[in-house]
């Protein structure tokens, strides 16, 4: 999702808590793709990047350290 959606969703978010309205938040909230949603409450500086499992075949095996 692009950054200023987001930032719209998450103004329009606001705007509706901030009225009491929490069936209008999570109908917004539920009308966005999953990944969108994800992102939405993902914390500043997550990457896309899937999840790291730590094992040989994973992608960054060779690039990290436990």
């Amino acid at each position: 999702m692009l950054q200023t959606t987001l930032d719209d969703v998450l103004a329009r978010v606001r705007a509706q808590l901030e009225h009491d309205d929490l069936t209008g938040a999570v109908a917004l909230i539920e009308s966005l793709r999953s990944p969108d949603q994800a992102e939405l409450f993902a914390e500043p500086g997550e990457t896309d990047e899937p999840p790291c499992c730590h094992n040989v075949s994973c992608w960054c095996a060779t690039t990290t350290s436990e």
